[in-house]
């Protein structure tokens, strides 16, 4: 049995409640969720990744440059052993787990997957917790530990484990109910928004990432910063918390 949480860890675990549930901008959240979660589980490395058809998209990391996870979903993801240990661990009855527990690690270091990213980062433990909610897979956190640290503790997973079902929640309300579909003619016609603008809120307000968004329309990421920039501008606001707000008096 795993040691139990004290009143200081709970007062933690309960302001990252928050935070998961409270955050619109979801690249934000996760990314301090990480520094969050530092105060409870100590890691070298963290991703959190978000699926769509399968597929990573818009992963964010801890101590994991942009181009480092880029380089992950374009040439290593399709021989990434754990992939479908992930999806797997995406059904919400399923806890996430301390991978030595569950992998034989003698077969994974012979993968050109642990010769490409875990041999670099002197990796040595891990912790998976894959997120989903009705059986639909929708991403994955993923915690490690160098050599010069020590395996994660019971206490540690029982901690990445309640957190598992705030983070699938949110994930869920993000891709399914985030949705308000505002009109594009109430938009167009109150805002000036052009074609083109009024296809990125919809997009957004549908709760798409910045990189489905752009894989949707065929942008690069700068253009899709100039027209939110553009939205800003038009709409009087400087924030996507306040396009929400814009979105849903227009829905009501």
């Amino acid at each position: 049995m795993p040691e139990k949480l004290t009143e200081r860890e709970w007062r933690f675990m309960n302001e990252i409640f928050l935070h998961i549930h409270s955050n619109n901008d979801m690249d934000q959240m996760r990314l301090e969720f990480f520094d969050l979660l530092q105060n409870l589980v100590e890691f070298d490395y963290a991703s959190f990744c978000l699926y769509k058809n399968g597929k990573t998209v818009q992963p964010v990391g801890y101590n994991l440059a942009a181009e480092e996870l880029e380089y992950y979903m374009e040439k290593v993801e399709d021989i990434d052993p754990f992939l479908p240990l992930r999806k797997l661990l995406s059904d919400p009855n399923h806890p996430a787990i301390k991978v030595r527990d569950y992998v034989f690690t003698k077969n994974i270091e012979e993968t050109e997957y642990y010769r490409r990213i875990w041999i670099p980062k002197k990796i040595q433990y891990s912790i998976f917790a894959g997120l989903g909610y009705r059986e639909k897979t929708l991403g994955s956190l993923s915690l490690y530990r160098t050599q010069a640290g020590t395996e994660f503790s019971e206490k540690e997973l029982q901690i990445v484990n309640t957190l598992k079902g705030h983070l699938n929640i949110r994930l869920w309300n993000m891709r399914e109910h985030h949705s308000f579909r505002p009109s594009g003619g109430s938009l167009k016609s109150k805002f000036r928004l052009t074609d083109r603008e009024i296809d990125v809120v919809s997009l957004w307000s549908q709760g798409l990432t910045d990189q489905e968004i752009c894989q949707e329309l065929s942008i690069s990421k700068n253009t899709l910063k100039k027209h939110m920039a553009n939205i800003f501008g038009k709409l009087e606001i400087s924030s996507r918390v306040e396009l929400l707000k814009v979105i849903s008096s227009i829905a009501e």
